[in-house]
């Protein structure tokens, strides 16, 4: 009987792995498709791609409105700007299970500190500009074994 039990939970925790993995693969094909779309939107080509991994300036630049597309296309704020947080939250909770309530009061922190950015570009980059920054430190720690 213990056995049956044992590997009833073997399987299920296997399973939740399994599920884990490809909601987060799920969301990066999501996102890196969503990122092609937006590339092509704003008409840039492949020698401004290959730019973009080494000028900083010119990507700040060029890709200036990159995060405001992103975000609507991947449902993170709708076209009137306002911030899905089930959406948001949905995506933290995949990509970092064991850290997502707490990256979620930092992305709540942060809307609320671009709140009364008016140009959607700028809100966007604030917004991830201030979310990577209070985030980077829980990331990092997740990341370590």
């Amino acid at each position: 009987m213990k056995i049956i039990i044992f590997l009833t939970e073997v399987l299920i925790i296997d399973v939740m792995g399994i599920n884990y993995e490809y909601e987060v693969n799920t969301i990066k094909q999501e996102m890196q498709k969503h990122a092609k779309e937006c590339f092509k939107e704003m008409n840039v080509t492949q020698e401004e791609e290959q730019r973009l991994k080494i000028d900083t300036k010119f990507g700040e630049l060029r890709m200036r409105c990159f995060s405001v597309c992103l975000m609507k296309k991947s449902e993170e704020i709708g076209e009137d700007m306002k911030p899905n947080l089930e959406r948001i939250s949905q995506i933290e909770h995949a990509l970092h299970p064991r850290k997502a309530t707490e990256i979620m009061e930092l992305i709540l922190q942060c809307l609320d500190e671009v709140k009364n950015v008016e140009d959607e570009c700028d809100f966007a980059n604030e917004y991830d500009d201030c979310v990577e920054k209070k985030t980077w430190k829980i990331l990092q720690q997740e990341r370590i074994p």
